[in-house]
Parts: C-alpha cells; structure tokens; sequence
C-alpha cells in the first residue's frame, strides 16, 4: 500500500521512487523474498542512473546490496565480481581507502570470496588456506 502511495505521489521516473524502491529491495533481501528483491533492485538501480548517472554513490550502494542478495542466492563469485570489480574501486577512488562503505564493500568481498573458496574446497586444507588468502587479499591486509 505504502509503495502505490509513493508512486502516486512522486511518480515512477522520480529519483526519490528509486531510491526508496532500493531500500525496499534490500528489505525484501533480508526478509528473504529475493524475487521481489532482485526485481525491485533492478528497477532501482534503473532508476537511479537515469535520473543521477552511473557513477554516483547511490547506484554503487545499491549494487553492493545488490551482491548480498547474489550471496543470499548462492552466487558468491558473481557478488565477489561486482564488489570488486565494480563497487570498491568506484568507493576507494570517490570517497577513500578506510571510508565506511569503501570498508563495507571490501568486507562483504571479503565474505563472498570466502564462502566461494569453502563452495569450491569444502572442507579441504587447500580450501581453507585459498579461503584466507582470498579474505585478507579482499580487506587489504596485504596492501
């Protein structure tokens, strides 16, 4: 009900409709109805770079909880892929190495190549070795 409201009064093409559209996918995520989350994050994000551009700090937010929801799916490298690939260089370069959601992207990277590397390696030495070279490669501990 609160979503009709909100596009009857801002419209679907406003910016404000995309970003509360966002919030509204990640907490579809961590309710768990990832279909509504991952069709509301699409969405969103479409609307975010129509109306502010591709390289603003809300489309790289939502792209980061965006990968949490490809983690909550079983995707992890797919999640490891856009932080690292996509969000945390975007976020080290804009806004710095130990800003918060520069450190936040670089964390959820860190456990999406963690959970890859155990999918990979279950239970094996050679998993869990690979597992924590990929964790503290992510968090910068080898920078």
């Amino acid at each position: 009900h609160s979503m009709r409201l909100l596009i009857t009064q801002l419209g679907e093409d406003s910016g404000y409709y995309a970003v509360v559209l966002s919030d509204f996918a990640e907490f579809c995520r961590a309710t768990g109805n990832f279909d509504a989350a991952e069709k509301h994050f699409q969405r969103a994000m479409e609307g975010l770079k129509k109306t502010y551009g591709e390289k603003t700090i809300s489309v790289h937010s939502t792209l980061c909880n965006y990968a949490l929801l490809l983690l909550d799916c079983h995707q992890p490298m797919d999640a490891y892929n856009v932080l690292m690939k996509t969000v945390v260089p975007f976020f080290d370069k804009l806004l710095g190495h130990v800003h918060p959601r520069t450190l936040y992207a670089r964390a959820n990277a860190a456990l999406a190549a963690q959970f890859s590397s155990f999918s990979q390696h279950q239970g094996t030495a050679e998993g869990s070795s690979v597992a924590l070279l990929s964790l503290r490669v992510a968090v910068c501990f080898l920078d």
